[in-house]
């Protein structure tokens, strides 16, 4: 297998330096970031889409031609649905952080604050599981590593029709800095730092030559992302689960299928996408009367 020659400055695990970070000067570097970013965060690319060719364009010929009040009504009405779309993930955050009072509790945990599917956990949880049962006498920090390189290792990408994956060498470095962010909580705490973060995204996307569509497939499950939410989502489910209480649960439960905590997690995602939906739906529904309504009481027909 060939491996991959990364340069030392570049990549150094302990480097904490600005020179991590991808720097982007002049203003085709900053369109070039922009287009990016709405490339691998789907949501805001559809938004900036539906305001580039839809709110923005009418709002404007209504200013011109018809005037402010006749702009500004029609900004109101064709805004109203984007934010509405903008606002689902705060419904489901809402839905989720009133779902999960008992599980945090009962787990002492913050699992509102992951945005997971059920397959990432089936799949992080699986490969947690399996290292713990297997190496029960050996420190969490050992099955911490081992859970990180079975997940990196099943990670692919496709760049040009081309499958890419990470050599054993690149996995190494991703699980050291991984690994040491995890089991560090008085210097990384419970959420990923933005370093953090950062040098796993630049590292990975160096080596695969991609930062959007990755896929994690394994014990019969799969999930696709970008790669961005992937690393903030692995690294957010196994600090959740070096917590006491979760690793008892893992502990105790010889099969997988037995975990209550994967299981009410799994119960909690589901709860909170359909009240997310639900609340949503609603408030779109009740959009175009509104309007209605606003317009008539604005011109008095």
């Amino acid at each position: 297998m060939n491996i991959q020659n990364i340069p030392h400055q570049k990549f150094n695990i302990e480097n904490k330096k600005e020179k991590e970070n991808i720097r982007f000067t002049g203003a085709y570097d900053a369109i070039s970031l922009a287009l990016r970013f709405l490339d691998t965060n789907q949501a805001w690319g559809a938004n900036a889409v539906d305001l580039g060719s839809m709110v923005i364009p009418r709002t404007t010929v209504d200013f011109v031609n018809r005037g402010p009040a006749a702009g500004t009504e029609t900004a109101r009405r064709e805004a109203s649905g984007t934010i509405n779309h903008s606002l689902i993930g705060v419904y489901g955050s809402v839905a989720a952080l009133a779902f999960a009072m008992g599980l945090n509790k009962k787990f002492g945990i913050r699992a509102d604050r992951i945005f997971a599917d059920n397959e990432m956990y089936d799949i992080v949880g699986q490969a947690f599981h399996n290292n713990i049962q297997q190496n029960k006498e050996k420190p969490l920090d050992f099955t911490i590593k081992n859970t990180l390189r079975d997940i990196y290792s099943n990670l692919t990408t496709n760049v040009d029709g081309e499958e890419k994956t990470l050599n054993p060498y690149q996995i190494d470095k991703i699980v050291e800095r991984a690994n040491n962010a995890l089991t560090n909580s008085d210097i990384d705490g419970d959420k990923i730092t933005k370093n953090t973060k950062q040098f796993l995204v630049n590292y990975i996307t160096e080596a695969t030559g991609s930062e959007s569509d990755f896929k994690l497939k394994a014990f019969g499950k799969e999930t696709t992302t970008n790669l961005s939410n992937f690393v903030e989502n692995t690294y957010n489910i196994l600090k959740t689960m070096t917590k006491k209480k979760v690793v008892e649960e893992f502990h105790r439960a010889k099969n997988f299928a037995d975990n209550n905590f994967i299981k009410d997690i799994k119960v909690l995602n589901n709860r909170r996408t359909v009240l997310g939906m639900a609340i949503g739906s609603a408030v779109g529904m009740s959009i175009q009367p509104l309007n209605i309504y606003l317009t008539k009481k604005k011109t008095g027909s």
